[in-house]
């Protein structure tokens, strides 16, 4: 690892061209406990935290207080620019689609899934959605609050839909006639 780094640093000295890692945090420590209908902790539960409702970044199980922690969550990357020296581009950085991340709680035969944050400061920052996206959320939706979470987890809950993006139709411009 340390000749290939070495190498990389004498080839980008020579050309100009730069090498470097880089990395953004996605999103930072998330903790809180997971309970059962009637305020107890719920031990052994899975929490998997699934970024922008999609990709999962991680998984703990909960302690016998039902207390979990996850994160923070990096993405590591290289950036590689040719060009003048001191001149560096900037970092690329993540879109923002707009979905919220997503704990997914398991217990025994049970699943729920909360959405992070609070459901009207989700639809403040949603006023500027992307043109032609729409974001479908579930019925009934969980939302987990603020930081620490908590999480209820009961028998019989089966949640699986996730939020999504969908198509949505936009306006079509009006042409209005132009005078000679």
């Amino acid at each position: 690892m340390n000749r290939f780094l070495l190498t990389l640093m004498i080839v980008s000295s020579l050309t100009n061209c730069v090498i470097m890692p880089h990395y953004e945090t996605l999103t930072g420590k998330i903790s809180g406990r997971v309970m059962d209908a009637k305020e107890q902790p719920v031990s052994g539960a899975q929490v998997e935290f699934l970024f922008r409702s999609g990709r999962q970044l991680g998984s703990t199980f909960t302690s016998r207080s039902g207390s979990f922690e996850l994160g923070p969550f990096r993405q590591w990357f290289y950036v590689t620019y040719i060009g003048s020296p001191g001149v560096y581009p900037f970092p690329y950085t993540l879109e923002h689609h707009g979905l919220p991340h997503v704990l997914r709680v398991r217990h025994m035969s049970n699943t729920a899934l909360y959405m992070l944050g609070d459901e009207s400061d989700f639809k403040t920052q949603r006023n500027a959605d992307y043109p032609g996206l729409r974001i479908d959320l579930p019925r009934d939706g969980r939302w987990a609050g603020s930081q620490p979470v908590k999480l209820i987890i009961a028998p019989g809950m089966q949640d699986s839909v996730l939020p999504k993006h969908a198509r949505r139709d936009l306006p079509k411009p009006t042409i209005s006639p132009t005078q000679p």
